[in-house]
């Protein structure tokens, strides 16, 4: 994982995230879990702690899911497939 700053400035690079599990996820974002592994989870709970955040995840079947978290309100999720 790689944590970039507002600037795109590399903070971490292989880092591990953790957060308190689901934390007041929407309901889209737990759906999206349900069929989804660690990273996503670890990913979506960090993003819905942090006001402000981006999270973006890329799986290995080559779709890309997006957490967003502005102002305090978790924005829906966007989910690419490549």
């Amino acid at each position: 994982m790689v944590v970039l700053n507002h600037d795109f400035e590399v903070l971490g690079f292989g880092a591990s995230i953790t957060a308190p599990p689901d934390h007041n996820l929407p309901e889209d974002w737990i759906e999206h879990l349900r069929t989804r592994g660690n990273r996503h989870r670890s990913m979506a709970n960090a993003v819905a702690t942090i006001d402000g955040s981006i999270g973006i995840v890329i799986s290995q079947d080559g779709g890309v899911t997006i957490f967003s978290n502005h102002e305090g309100h978790v924005q829906p999720l966007i989910i690419l497939t490549l």
